[in-house]
């Protein structure tokens, strides 16, 4: 549980180490946010992001790319809460697809270093 008013990161699936990750080393910083974790996208727990804006200073969504065509925890929280709400996406690694000689890139989440990035920024934002 993070302070009172503290940057709120959401997450699902395997962005939730890394946000527990990031969390780990903001907090030798002083900084303590807030992590939920969000079991499914559909159904979104409306209630639960809409609380979270609203208690937050600002809202920082880590997610892996969604398949094309899929709407993502990104599109899907910005359009509950709105583009003011603060919310902040952290955009996806781009890394060589690993024994793919083929493909040029491969999208992955967000690292543990991009949201204690993020998070940083915000904070310092908010002082």
């Amino acid at each position: 549980e993070g302070d009172e008013g503290a940057v709120c990161i959401l997450a699902c699936g395997g962005q939730v180490g890394e946000a527990l990750a990031a969390t780990m080393d903001l907090q030798t910083q002083g900084i303590r946010p807030r992590i939920v974790s969000l079991s499914s996208l559909r159904p979104l727990d409306e209630a639960l992001v809409t609380r979270c804006a609203k208690d937050a200073s600002a809202l920082v969504v880590a997610e892996a790319p969604p398949p094309e065509g899929v709407t993502g925890l990104a599109a899907a929280v910005t359009a509950l809460v709105g583009h003011d709400a603060g919310v902040t996406v952290i955009e996806p690694d781009i890394r060589p697809a690993p024994e793919d000689d083929e493909a040029l890139v491969h999208p992955v989440g967000p690292s543990a270093r991009d949201i204690r990035v993020a998070v940083t920024r915000l904070s310092k934002v908010q002082w």
